[in-house]
């Protein structure tokens, strides 16, 4: 088998949400679990479809698509979070892949997936350019990003971090996660959005350590303690994690992830 393409921001990708794979597959996929099935469920998964997920990760989201019996594919830049994914889902076709230059052809999929996903490579539009490129006329596209920051308390501890770090450049647009202009970038892709709604996420923690090793395991976290060192990171995100804290230590957050649903006409 060729190796695949990977561009230079897809392996740096793969480096880092590989960094802590396993912690995050057990103590933090999960949480955005209710609107990724929100997601599956208003695309209607059947044993006719076949499904790609891109940016799959540890495969939480194919594990939950797999009793509709479809056929199931998945890409992701992680080495280490496709293992997990193949020990989870062995039926499923899960592949190391940059999601700016997928390994399929043209026009094969029915449904295409993407949970917390569209916001990581440099080029969001042209990753679902290239989404749409493998799916099917008519195919389904079922999106999960994170709401605003006013929609999702978790997202104290990213303005933590950010706040470690030199100021963007003036004009840099934010993440695709809490860019309220999705919908123009799915229009720019040639998708038509057809759902938009809120589901809500809580997420529960026992206690702040709990909730300190679960959020050190995300990729861009590690990219911050790559760069300003993993004291400063853990001081930071412990004093963010401050204001969502109960008396008996337990840290929650109440969060509204975004889905969409949009199709290929």
């Amino acid at each position: 088998m060729s190796e695949p393409v990977m561009s230079a921001s897809a392996r740096r990708q793969g480096e880092l949400w590989s960094a802590d794979a396993r912690v995050w597959a057990d103590e933090q996929e999960f949480r955005a679990f209710p609107a990724v099935e929100r997601a599956l469920e208003l695309v209607a998964l059947t044993s006719a479809d076949r499904v790609l997920d891109v940016a799959c990760g540890a495969g939480g989201a194919v594990r939950l698509a797999a009793p509709s019996g479809a056929r199931l594919d998945g890409v992701d830049a992680s080495t280490s979070l496709i293992e997990i994914a193949r020990e989870r889902t062995p039926s499923a076709n899960l592949s190391v892949a940059d999601m700016m230059h997928l390994p399929f052809r043209d026009e094969i999929f029915d449904v295409v997936c993407g949970f917390n996903a569209f916001q990581y490579p440099t080029d969001p539009v042209g990753a679902l350019r290239e989404a749409r490129r493998v799916a099917k006329v008519g195919a389904r596209f079922a999106l999960v990003i994170w709401g605003s920051d006013e929609q999702c308390e978790a997202s104290a501890h990213f303005r933590a971090l950010r706040a470690l770090l030199a100021p963007a450049p003036p004009g840099t647009p934010p993440p695709l996660a809490a860019d309220q202009r999705v919908t123009s970038y799915l229009a720019s892709a040639g998708l038509t959005l057809r759902h938009d709604e809120l589901v809500s996420c809580p997420w529960d923690y026992p206690n702040a350590a709990a909730a300190l090793r679960a959020t050190r395991s995300a990729g861009p976290v590690r990219r911050v303690i790559e760069q300003v060192g993993e004291r400063a990171v853990n001081e930071a995100l412990l004093a963010s994690f401050a204001p969502f804290t109960s008396p008996s230590g337990a840290v929650h957050y109440d969060n509204q992830f975004r889905v969409l649903v949009a199709t290929n006409d």
